[in-house]
């Protein structure tokens, strides 16, 4: 039995998970793993997942050779950039952790005031005259 779509794509998921690589640099080289993928499947239909990874190579070989041909300073800049978006994704999580934490508080002390009631009482004093007859 052949390689499915299916474990076609988990290895090609494989693959662009390990790539240090930024979102243009990566869609490239997904492209034409994806393409010789194809065409390699096109001529050998009864091809096996393990026939593929044997013929490509590991997911992980693909990334090591990846990594050996670009230069040291593409692979620094993809990373400042993947720690870049992550600190922005951490800090916009807590702004909205933050928030929400402010609107329960907030539900949490008006429920208080209303269950205690807050009743402003006002007392009155009257002056009793007494008239003798």
């Amino acid at each position: 039995m052949g390689m499915n779509d299916r474990q076609l794509r988990r290895y090609l998921r494989q693959i662009r998970s390990m790539l240090p690589c930024g979102g243009k640099r990566r869609r490239e080289l997904m492209d034409n793993v994806r393409s010789g993928a194809t065409r390699y499947l096109e001529e050998h239909p009864d091809a096996t997942a393990e026939q593929v990874m044997a013929y490509f190579g590991a997911p992980e070989a693909i990334a090591a050779s990846y990594v050996e041909s670009a230069g040291t300073a593409e692979i620094l800049r993809a990373v400042r950039i993947r720690r870049k978006i992550t600190a922005m994704v951490a800090v916009v999580l807590l702004v909205i952790l933050l928030s929400w934490a402010a609107v329960v508080t907030w539900a949490v002390i008006d429920a208080y005031r209303d269950v205690r009631g807050d009743i402003l009482v006002t007392t009155t004093e009257i002056e009793r005259t007494v008239i003798e007859p």
